[in-house]
C-alpha cells in the first residue's frame, strides 16, 4: 500500500493511506523561547486555582503543584495526575472542535504560545477536523497508554512536560503526543499532536 503524503496549508500533516485518511494534527509554541515575562511567571509560581471549564466542570488539565523534592527539581506529576492532565486537554481540544470555536481552548494553553496563534487561527488550522465532524469524546472512558515513559526536559528556560501514547478508541486509536510548559505553576500546553490509525 502506498502512502501519499498530500500538501495542506495548516499546520498539520494530511496522509493518504489507500482509501483510508489519517489526520497528523501538529500543532504547537514555536520553540516557547525564554521571555522576560515568563520567566517572571515561572519564577513567582503561586499556587494554581482550580479553574472552570466551558461545561461547567472543574478543568482537568491543569495539574497541581507539580512534584518537588527537596533538591527543587521538578520531576514527572504521578500516573493519575499525567491521565487527568492528558484527558483534560484532549477533551478540551474536542468540545474546540465541536463548537466549532477555540477561544476557550486557547485561554488554557502556554502565554508563549498565546503570543503566537490567535483563537482564530486554531480554528483555521483545525478546519478539515471541524468539517469531518470529528469527534473524539469517546476517550472520556478510557485510560491513556503512555507509549514512553513521560519526561521533564529543560528547553529555553522552560521545564517541558513531554507525554505520548494512545487511546484505543474503534475503529482507530486516538494517538497523541503532548507537551506542556510550567507556568505559574501549573503544566500549560505547548504543542499538541494527534493522529488516528
Amino acid at each position: 500500500m502506498k502512502i501519499k503524503k498530500q500538501k495542506n496549508p495548516n499546520r498539520f500533516k494530511f496522509y493518504q493511506l489507500g482509501g483510508m485518511i489519517i489526520l497528523v494534527l501538529l500543532i504547537g509554541c514555536a520553540g516557547c523561547s525564554s521571555t522576560p515575562e515568563t520567566n517572571q511567571a515561572q519564577a513567582n509560581s503561586p499556587s494554581p486555582e482550580a479553574s472552570v471549564s466551558p461545561s461547567g466542570k472543574e478543568n482537568t488539565n491543569k495539574a497541581e503543584e507539580p512534584n518537588k523534592p527537596e533538591s527543587g527539581e521538578i520531576q514527572v506529576p504521578g500516573e493519575e495526575k499525567l491521565q487527568e492532565l492528558v484527558k483534560g486537554t484532549l477533551l478540551e481540544f474536542n468540545n474546540a472542535l465541536e463548537q466549532e470555536d477555540f477561544t476557550d481552548f486557547h485561554q488554557t494553553i502556554s502565554q508563549a504560545w498565546q503570543k503566537e496563534i490567535t483563537p482564530e487561527e486554531l480554528n483555521e488550522a483545525f478546519s478539515e477536523l471541524i468539517d469531518k465532524q470529528v469527534n473524539i469524546s469517546a476517550i472520556r472512558s478510557l485510560e491513556a497508554k503512555f507509549s514512553e515513559k513521560p519526561k521533564i526536559t529543560n528547553i529555553n528556560n522552560f521545564q517541558v512536560l513531554s507525554v505520548d501514547g494512545n487511546y484505543p478508541t474503534e475503529p482507530l486509536k486516538t494517538n497523541f503526543k503532548l507537551e506542556y510548559v510550567l507556568e505559574e505553576g501549573s503544566w500549560k500546553l505547548s504543542r499538541i499532536e494527534v493522529f488516528f490509525n
